[in-house]
């Protein structure tokens, strides 16, 4: 269970996200509030650009702070829309000032989204105003096309418990009117999120060699990684926060003092994601060890870990092998894991962890990270992970992140990355955005807004492989900055899709200036019988070929001028 300094910890990791909104407030709690809206959303939904983040926060503080613009948000915090996964995810914050032991999730903020819900389910926005009544006209759009939308509402404080029992009366009427799942997230979840530098682990492990498989690329290789089929307290115990428990090897002391142990994050710092929370797949396997526990091994696919050295010798008359694992991380498995711990923390029965198992791969990597990433990755690629994710342990974003750190830019690979807190940096840049910026300037603006998931799979052997330039990334960022405050220093509206289509241009040698004029112009002649927004005609490729055509007109025009 999260404690006082997790508390602390997520206030002032708040506060650091704060600073990348760069407006003027003096009050460290209002400071922490705001920017603990950012720090949750792009921890829970992945989205990693924070000005996405904030255009999607419907708080009424937030919005007088940061837009100097109240709007009403109908008991609805924020809404974020997954365009990939077609998963409308709307938040509910609570948020304390201080610090309680006691402190427990309520229904109250739950009971105020029902006045959006309501709207939504009603199909009429004629209640609200602003973008709380956008996000409604959007979500409703969305229900009514062809495609199958799930709905989900996430409910997150820094409170130290959750919902009495797991879920209070009105949730579940909740779920079963709108047709979605309520989700709920404390501090301690929370606390799961933060990255930090993580310290050296190592643990040790006495297993039956019956239960052992080995293997070796090579026949001489003196290098070997292992199979072993573990009983879940044991993988508890070696990833436990408590280095003496990790090297207890007495069965009898592991069960008496397990129930009481915590997850140690820093045995996580390599996994791809997160806690999901309380998936359909998590609430299974708690189900499994609540029932069946000795299916659990044939249920779950299992825990996938690296060692920088393995340390194996056979023991007991060569009836058991004695492992020392040294610099230990769980790069697959973080799911299964942390359901373990849940279940441990909630219902422990001594007997589930003895005759529950699980089949842990332990993979020697010898230190070298390159390898260590590239486990994860096609470790992970079996799952149902995004290709984003998997795309973040790629040794050529692990390049960019180093180089762009020099130019004192914060490149964002993974969720919850804030830099070093005493540096200060230009611009904060996430991997999708950049990878965005890039496929704009290589002429497809309207891809990279209506095709995002494919930059990570399709294009992205174009984009960061194939006559990539990482001396250029800087320069990418520079001009997606500069045309943003071109946009706002002018009274023209302004989003993302016109930022890439501002690149494009600029990409070919037409300044920010006549590149807006053009794009405005463009809007104005496209489709001007078609009741649709802006946005949305610039993720038509109609859109771009009009474009093209005004941008050829502009350049003849600007030869004849030169030329007379």
């Amino acid at each position: 269970m999260a404690n006082i300094n997790d508390f602390k910890n997520i206030m002032e990791k708040s506060r650091q996200y704060f600073k990348f909104l760069n407006i003027e407030e003096t009050d460290k709690v209002i400071q922490a509030r705001l920017g603990f809206y950012l720090f949750a959303i792009e921890c829970i939904s992945g989205v990693k650009d924070l000005e996405e983040i904030a255009k999607a926060v419907l708080d009424n503080e937030f919005n007088s702070k940061v837009y100097k613009k109240g709007n009403d948000d109908l008991g609805i915090d924020a809404v974020i829309f997954d365009n990939d996964t077609n998963q409308i995810s709307l938040y509910i914050f609570k948020f304390n000032k201080d610090y309680n032991e006691q402190s427990r999730q309520g229904e109250n903020p739950v009971a105020l989204a029902t006045k959006f819900l309501s709207s939504v389910r009603s199909q009429s926005s004629s209640g609200a105003n602003g973008k709380t009544k956008e996000a409604i006209e959007d979500i409703i759009e969305r229900f009514n096309s062809d495609s199958i939308w799930s709905l989900t509402l996430n409910y997150v404080s820094n409170d130290s418990k959750g919902f009495v029992q797991g879920k209070e009366p009105i949730i579940n009427d909740l779920e079963s009117t709108y047709g979605m799942s309520v989700c709920s997230y404390k501090l301690d979840d929370l606390s799961n999120f933060i990255t930090l530098s993580p310290k050296p682990i190592t643990a040790k492990l006495l297993i039956d060699n019956r239960a052992i498989l080995t293997y070796e690329e090579h026949e001489l290789s003196s290098e070997k990684s292992y199979l072993l089929r573990i009983p879940i307290y044991e993988l508890v115990k070696i990833t436990c926060n408590n280095q003496e428990t990790r090297h207890e090897i007495d069965t009898r002391k592991i069960l008496s003092i397990i129930k009481n142990s915590v997850l140690s994050h820093d045995v996580l710092f390599d996994n791809v994601r997160g806690y999901l929370g309380d998936t359909k797949y998590n609430k299974n396997m708690m189900l499994t060890l609540e029932l069946e526990p000795n299916k659990f091994f044939v249920y779950n696919n299992g825990i996938t870990a690296t060692v920088n050295n393995i340390h194996a010798e056979s023991v007991n008359g060569n009836t058991k092998w004695s492992f020392t694992l040294d610099n230990f991380q769980i790069v697959n498995g973080g799911q299964t894991l942390k359901t373990i711990y849940k279940v441990l923390e909630t219902e422990y029965e001594e007997a589930t962890f003895i005759s529950a198992e699980v089949l842990l791969r332990i993979f020697s990597t010898k230190g070298k990270s390159e390898l260590t990433n590239k486990i994860a990755e096609y470790t992970n690629s079996q799952n149902a992970i995004s290709d984003t994710n998997l795309k973040s342990l790629n040794y050529i974003q692990l390049q960019i992140e180093q180089y762009l750190e020099m130019k004192d830019i914060l490149y964002v690979r993974k969720v919850g990355e804030i830099g070093e807190k005493k540096k200060n940096y230009k611009y904060r840049i996430s991997m999708e955005k950049l990878a965005q910026i890039i496929y704009s300037a290589m002429g497809f603006p309207d891809r990279a807004s209506n095709q995002k998931k494919r930059l990570f799979n399709t294009y992205y052997s174009d984009i960061f492989e194939k006559n990539f330039d990482i001396e250029q990334s800087e320069k990418y960022i520079e001009t997606y900055y500069n045309v943003i405050e071109f946009y706002k220093s002018s009274n023209i509206d302004h989003f993302d899709q016109k930022y890439f289509y501002v690149i494009y241009m600029v990409y070919k040698n037409i300044s920010i200036n006549f590149s807006t004029e053009l794009i405005e112009k463009t809007l104005k002649e496209f489709k001007i019988n078609d009741s649709i927004s802006d946005s949305r005609k610039l993720l038509q490729v109609a859109f771009k070929e009009h474009l093209d055509k005004n941008i050829d007109a502009f350049i003849v025009a600007e030869r004849t001028s030169i030329d007379s």
